[in-house]
């Protein structure tokens, strides 16, 4: 029976890992840039909204 070969198994799922990274990190930047194309809209309601307090409150 052949010796199982660990480092080869070893190097597959370190390229699995880097390839289901690069898969999220691009779907990532696809969300963001879709969200930063519309959320200048979004952001100008937001920030003028007086009853929202942008500082926490460290007491509480």
């Amino acid at each position: 029976m052949a010796k199982p070969n660990y480092q080869h198994a070893r190097r597959q799922r370190e390229l699995a890992r880097k390839a289901r990274q690069q898969e999220k990190l691009q779907r990532r930047s696809a969300r963001t840039s879709t969200a930063a194309d519309s959320e200048p809209a979004q952001s100008a309601l937001g920030s003028g909204d007086p009853t929202r307090d942008p500082t926490p409150e460290s007491g509480a």
